[in-house]
Order: structure tokens, then C-alpha cells, then sequence
């Protein structure tokens, strides 16, 4: 029996399984966030203040209906690892470090609680994708990821509609 021909098999196996790619992915670390703020503006105030932050980021407006306090972004806001925590990625495998696009959605509500004072619930969500190539085969490697907010959005809607 030739022993060096059960030995080949094994060495090719050995070289599939460490030339494919690996993508894991921790979940992103959870933060409370403040939502709905009560702001000491009144109602007309806080939608001209709120409308005015979707100008000033350049945002376009899906949704504009201020007798329901609804105002809704364009979807999808493509957006950068400050605003949204996609996990901690680690890669193996692949040709060179992958990619991560993250894009979100993005809604407020306003709603009057006095004549001075209008209660304002930001709701920003997002998901992700890695894109790499695996270093065996070159071919496209994807994984979905599950983003969560960071709170940066809705602190700063919150600091520029609060004044």
C-alpha cells in the first residue's frame, strides 16, 4: 500500500479549508439611547428647527406632514461607523480587508405636549453588509450585519432642535 497517496488527499483538503474565507462578526455593544426628548420650544418652533437640521445635513425629505408631526428621510441614508455600530468584524481568508456599507433610516415625530413645549422621538435604524473577496477562488463574500445606533444622531437632532 502506497502511503504517500493517502497523505495527498489530506494536504488538499488542509490547503480548501485554510484558503476559504471566514467572516465573524460580534454583536454590535448595546447603548441606551435617548429618543424622545420633551424641548422647551414650542410646536412651530421644533418643526421649523427639525426641518431645518434635514437642510442643514443635506438629507433629502420623504415625508413632510406637520399636521401629524411626521418627517421622514429619503431611505436609505448612507451613512458612516460614527453613527452606526455594525458589530466587531474579523476576517480571514480574503484578499485584501473588506468592506462595510451601512445605510439607515431615519424618522421624527413631534408632537405638542404645552404651547411651550413639544416632545420630539427621533427613530434612526440600520443595517450593514461586508463585502470581501476570498482569497481561494476570488469570489464576492457578503454578510448581512445587524447595525444599531451609536445615539450620535439622535443627540445632535436633539441639541439643534433644543437650541
Amino acid at each position: 500500500m502506497n502511503t504517500k497517496f493517502f497523505g495527498l488527499p489530506a494536504l488538499a483538503m488542509s490547503a480548501l479549508v485554510t484558503g476559504c474565507a471566514n467572516v465573524s462578526v460580534a454583536p454590535p455593544e448595546a447603548r441606551p439611547i435617548e429618543k424622545a426628548v420633551v424641548h422647551q420650544v414650542g410646536y412651530d418652533d421644533a418643526w421649523n428647527r427639525a426641518v431645518d437640521w434635514f437642510a442643514s445635513k443635506s438629507i433629502p425629505i420623504n415625508k413632510l406632514a406637520k399636521d401629524s408631526g411626521l418627517i421622514t428621510a429619503e431611505e436609505p441614508i448612507l451613512v458612516s461607523g460614527d453613527v452606526l455600530d455594525c458589530g466587531s468584524i474579523k476576517e480571514s481568508g480574503t484578499i485584501s480587508t473588506g468592506t462595510v456599507n451601512r445605510a439607515a433610516t431615519l424618522n421624527l415625530t413631534l408632537r405638542p405636549v404645552s404651547d411651550t413645549a413639544t416632545r420630539v422621538t427621533v427613530n434612526f435604524a440600520g443595517f450593514g453588509e461586508f463585502q470581501g473577496r476570498d482569497s481561494w477562488d476570488a469570489r464576492q463574500v457578503l454578510v448581512e450585519l445587524k447595525c444599531t445606533s451609536t445615539g450620535s444622531v439622535e443627540r445632535n437632532i436633539h441639541q439643534f432642535i433644543g437650541g
